[in-house]
Order: structure tokens, then C-alpha cells, then sequence
């Protein structure tokens, strides 16, 4: 009765009476599948910030699990679902600022790794996916006391190496966004200035 319940509340988007009937579930087993049914179904219809702000007691771990998935398998970081946003909101909303960061660290070096850090956003150059994700780790490390503010660094695996694990503090990260806003302005000044050839004439 309570999966029918779900299952139609799930069809019609009525994810409150879903998330009602999922927390009623006694079997263990259809309530983890049919809460990644939610998940999913939230998700691909854009409905992450409703997904956010339900509590799921006793199963906020279990949403973590299957959002985390999603962003370990999520290459395609520009034109696939932004899961990594949504884990993000999540460990935000629940004050884990540390996992917040880690999430949107791991969003980078996708970005990176997709070319995106020389894709300029509106009128201001300095504006890229790169640089506002830095914002974003910087914003999340800062509501951490000073001493926790550091998170590891997990790297992108590349022609199937695994990289080597590293811990970066707040400071490192500050470092990290100057270096690149550094790197787009050398760029743009080199677009702009002289070709090969030009020749300055001396009076």
C-alpha cells in the first residue's frame, strides 16, 4: 500500500506525500531503492532545492551516499545534471562546510579538466565556471574556525592514474583562485597586445 502511495506520489510530483510514504516504509530494502527513486526523480526534474530543504531523519546519510555517487560519476560537468550544486546546497544547509568545499574542489579540476577555465561569462573576463566555483569553495572553508579550514585534495585521475592525495588549507585555495585570475588577465593582456611583427616607431 505505502509503495503504491510513493510510487504515485513520485509520478504526479508530489514529493512530500513521497517523502511521507518513504519514512512509513518497513522494509528496509524497497525504502533504500525507493529513496533513490526520490533522489533521482528530484533531481532530473529540477527540483533539487525542495530535495535540499526535506529532512529525511534517519536517512540524511543515505541521500549524501547516493548524491556523492553521482558526483563521482559525473565527467560530463557542462553539460550534464550539476549534482555537484546540489551536494553542495545539501552539506551547506546541514553546516558541513568541509564537505561543501570538497565538492566543489572535485567540480574544478572537472571544469578544468572539460577546458571550461578559459570560458568567459558576460562582460567581465575574470568571470569564468573556475572562478566562481572558487568563490564558492572560499565562501564554504570560511565558515570553518581557522584551524579546520583545509580539506584533501583528492586530484582527477588521468590515462587511469590514480593521483596522489593531498590536504590544501584556505590559504593554499586563496593562492590557488589569485593564481588563476592571474593566469585569465595574462591571457587577455596577450590577446590584446602586440602581434608578431608589429614594430614600434621611434621618433
Amino acid at each position: 500500500m505505502l509503495s503504491r502511495l510513493f510510487n504515485a506520489a513520485l509520478a504526479t510530483s508530489q514529493f512530500e506525500l513521497a517523502h511521507t510514504s518513504l519514512l512509513s516504509m518497513k522494509n528496509e530494502a524497497l525504502k533504500h531503492s525507493s529513496l533513490r527513486k526520490l533522489v533521482d526523480k528530484m533531481c532530473e526534474t529540477y527540483h533539487s532545492h525542495e530535495l535540499v530543504s526535506l529532512p529525511f531523519p534517519g536517512m540524511q546519510q543515505d541521500v549524501e551516499t547516493i548524491l556523492a555517487q553521482r558526483c563521482r560519476n559525473a565527467m560530463d560537468v557542462i553539460n550534464g545534471f550539476p549534482y555537484h550544486q546540489v551536494l553542495y546546497a545539501w552539506r551547506m544547509k546541514r553546516s558541513n562546510y568541509r564537505g561543501a568545499a570538497s565538492v566543489i574542489l572535485d567540480r574544478i579540476q572537472k571544469l578544468r579538466h572539460a577546458g571550461e577555465g578559459d570560458k568567459i561569462d558576460g562582460e567581465d573576463v575574470l568571470d569564468t565556471p573556475v572562478t566562481r566555483h572558487y568563490l564558492l569553495l572560499i565562501n564554504a572553508l570560511s565558515c570553518v574556525d581557522a584551524k579546520q579550514a583545509w580539506i584533501f585534495d583528492e586530484g582527477v585521475e588521468h590515462n587511469g592514474e590514480a593521483p596522489r592525495r593531498k590536504v590544501v588549507s584556505l590559504a593554499d585555495i586563496r593562492k590557488q583562485y589569485q593564481d588563476e585570475l592571474d593566469r585569465i588577465a595574462a591571457i587577455q593582456n596577450n590577446q590584446f597586445g602586440f602581434e608578431a611583427g608589429d614594430v614600434m616607431e621611434i621618433a
